[in-house]
């Protein structure tokens, strides 16, 4: 735009107020996302919304919004760096005797499930009744 003298000038257009809050929002969300695996990893845990906040320089107020709507997903590139740390934890736990990690470990890698289908069949109508008669509620 030009003014009466023919000199470009900047015009400052204001955004409608949906769209900067739109902005404002994605731009905190981000930050709060870098800040949580910033500090998961100096800590070595979870952080707090009171660490987050300090981290942030937002609010605490702001920070409970953001969590709220917060959603991990599996696609998430940037938790999936965390991954080789925290499968050498499980690994590590699990060597310990941790039969938490243990059990997690055999989930991840070996397939395992505490559930198991069973098939029964029977060579003889006896053999049945028998089974039948043991185990009446099967």
């Amino acid at each position: 735009m030009k003014n009466n003298k023919g000199r470009n000038i900047r015009v400052k257009e204001k955004l409608p107020s949906e769209i900067q809050k739109n902005i404002t929002w994605q731009t905190n969300q981000a930050l709060i996302q870098d800040a949580y695996l910033k500090l998961i990893v100096e800590l070595k845990r979870c952080p707090t919304r009171l660490e987050i906040s300090k981290e942030t320089n937002l609010s605490d107020t702001t920070i409970n919004k953001h969590v709220k709507e917060f959603k991990f997903e599996p696609v998430n590139e940037s938790l999936r760096l965390l991954t080789p740390d925290i499968i050498t934890a499980i690994y590590k736990s699990s060597r310990k005797g941790n039969a938490a990690s243990q059990k997690l470990w055999l989930q991840l890698f070996e397939g395992f499930s505490e559930k198991s289908n069973v098939s029964v069949s029977f060579d003889s109508k006896e053999a049945k009744e028998r089974f039948e008669s043991i185990y009446p509620d099967v």
